[in-house]
């Protein structure tokens, strides 16, 4: 039960426990592991802070996180989304039954 509690916890946090994880299950255990941990580390933000400050006065930096970019696709991906868009929509590439699943 106090499992169960756990899990849903972490559902309520991360939507990728909300389906099946098509990961190795060595994986899937160091994504749960990761989650416990991103989930305590969001509990206690300003704990947080005072440790990472004590161990960059000790000399020890987090590694520098790389700039991620913005969260636009690129031209040739859009492209690529809109031809499969046509095709699909199109009489060649539909399917009897996809107008009554959206």
């Amino acid at each position: 039960m106090v499992v169960e509690n756990a899990f849903g916890i972490l559902a309520s946090r991360w939507r990728i426990f909300h389906r099946r994880i098509n990961l190795h299950p060595k994986n899937v255990d160091k994504l749960v592991v990761a989650a416990c941990i991103l989930h305590n580390f969001l509990l206690a933000p300003s704990e947080n802070q005072r440790l990472l400050d004590e161990e960059e006065q000790q000399g020890r930096h987090m590694a520098p996180v790389r700039n991620m970019g913005g969260n636009r696709a690129s031209r040739e991906a859009c492209n690529v989304r809109e031809a499969f868009c046509t095709f699909f929509n199109s009489p060649e590439g539909s399917v009897s039954w996809q107008d009554r699943m959206v």
